[in-house]
């Protein structure tokens, strides 16, 4: 089985999170590629709430191939509550998630469930199958026992 797992970070919390679970899925025995998607155009910070809020898809700096994998997992940050425009420009993108399974996995300041429900939507519209969605809140994410238990959840939730 052969998975990829697609993530956008600002601040490098969700950098982190797809490289523990990449490393956890590796210790299941499963092969397992990352790619981190960039915007064409980087907005500062103090900007990003109002591409959250405005409900916007980013630009891609690069055309992403990511069909031929079994299984998806997508990180990203919430931003105002909104889904990251670079991952809804990843997913309205792809065009190969056709029967594919895929996980959500957000690490965020912000209330995510409206983000979460989005998310699964555009993977739906794509085709995929959501094996399920969860959020670790960035200071949660700072305190290692709940980060372990979070990636480890993830993780199961992945591989049934």
């Amino acid at each position: 089985m052969k998975f990829l797992i697609a993530y956008h970070t600002k601040t490098g919390n969700n950098a982190r999170l797809a490289e523990a679970i990449a490393g956890e899925l590796k210790n299941h025995g499963v092969d397992v590629e990352m790619i981190r998607v960039k915007p064409r155009v980087e907005v500062p910070i103090p900007l990003v709430g109002f591409q959250g809020q405005l409900r916007m898809t980013a630009k891609l700096k690069e055309d992403y191939d990511i069909s031929g994998y079994d299984r998806y997992i997508f990180c990203g940050p919430v931003w105002a509550g909104g889904v990251s425009p670079v991952l809804k420009g990843l997913i309205g993108s792809s065009g190969c998630l056709d029967g594919k399974k895929a996980y959500i996995a957000l690490c965020c300041l912000s209330p995510a469930v409206g983000a979460m429900n989005t998310l699964a939507s555009l993977l739906e519209a794509q085709g995929a199958l959501v094996m399920g969605k969860s959020r670790l809140q960035a200071q949660e994410a700072k305190n290692e026992s709940i980060f372990v238990n979070y990636v480890k959840d993830v993780v199961e939730g992945c591989l049934n």
